[in-house]
């Protein structure tokens, strides 16, 4: 996470979101998450998030 400045109680901020880096382990699947806030063209604020989901998969995606 970074904010890149103060940001006013007052704003108006866009929110902008993506999926990121699908991995495969091998009992789970990771991803991330990209979130970003620009007040008009500015951005303030950033994070990613790397999440993880089990699910059972197909082992030769591995090699």
């Amino acid at each position: 996470m970074k904010q890149l400045r103060p940001i006013k109680k007052t704003e108006r901020l866009i929110v902008s979101t993506c999926f990121r880096e699908l991995e495969v382990h091998p009992k789970v699947w990771l991803f991330s998450i990209k979130v970003e806030f620009h007040s008009g063209f500015e951005l303030v604020w950033q994070s990613t998030s790397t999440n993880l989901f089990r699910a059972e998969h197909d082992s030769s995606f591995l090699l």
